[in-house]
């Protein structure tokens, strides 16, 4: 009985191992390469309704580009050539949103239906820090 116990225990830790290193595979091929990078911006032009970008170059963990960004809504509608960004993610675990340097080419946005009284929000919280 405690023979069997040990092996389902074994087993359970073997797959419980092999699970945590596929999710860490996945999330290194998200952030670390081009076509994860691409992958994740496919999925939110899927999901988030009105976002579109035509090209995506570079790598969400360092620095990348993306190409013919739009995005529209009821209220808004954004669009930018080029947005190219290199960062620091590990600010991220301390709350705080490091750049390297940012590039916004042909930034246009657009207010659609009646005038609104109210300021715009900044849409992220926390501490966004240029660094030079």
């Amino acid at each position: 009985a405690l023979r069997r116990v040990l092996r389902l225990l074994a087993h359970g830790s073997a797959l419980l191992l092999l699970l945590v290193l596929t999710l860490a595979a996945a999330l290194g091929w998200l952030g670390a390469t081009e076509s994860g990078f691409r992958f994740l911006a496919d999925q939110a032009q899927a999901f988030v309704p009105g976002f579109h970008v035509e090209r995506v170059e570079g790598r969400l963990l360092d620095s990348f580009t993306l190409h013919g960004l739009r995005y529209r809504d009821a209220s808004t509608e954004a669009r930018v050539r080029i947005l190219a960004v290199a960062w620091d993610p590990e600010a991220l675990a301390e709350g705080r949103l490091h750049f390297r340097w940012l590039r916004a080419d042909q930034v246009r946005v657009a207010k659609l239906g009646p005038p609104d009284s109210r300021p715009p929000a900044w849409p992220v919280g926390g501490n966004v820090k240029m660094l030079k």
